[in-house]
């Protein structure tokens, strides 16, 4: 097996992470400005949500409060949810999978300490 030089690796991140990066450019080109900010904004959010477990739970707790839900599924019939038998998804719930995900990057991170 061929080993890599540190400087090779070096430039390899760096072509990888330019890819990335114009691959992420000409996406943000083609949305309309608000939809780019709503996502830079909520990629934040999770990046400093799985960062910091204290701040996730204030962004939950405050996303409990004034998320919307998003309706999934469901026949095309004009009746309430529970006609539909549509499932709701609210932005709180992903929030949890952040936190579940956190939780056990922490945990994972303390057996291998120990």
């Amino acid at each position: 097996m061929y080993a890599l030089s540190s400087e090779l690796r070096t430039m390899l991140l760096y072509a990888l992470l330019m890819i990335l990066l114009l691959g992420i450019a000409a996406v943000i080109a083609r949305t309309p400005p608000t939809s780019a900010v709503l996502a830079a904004f909520g990629i934040a959010i999770l990046v400093v949500s799985f960062v910091s477990t204290e701040i996730a739970l204030y962004v939950l707790i405050f996303s409990m409060l004034l998320s919307p839900e998003i309706g999934l599924g469901g026949a095309s019939d004009t009746g309430g949810m529970d006609t539909k038998r549509e499932v709701a998804i609210r932005i709180d719930d992903l929030l949890r999978l952040v936190e579940l995900l956190e939780g056990l990057r922490d945990g994972g991170a303390e057996r291998k300490r120990s």
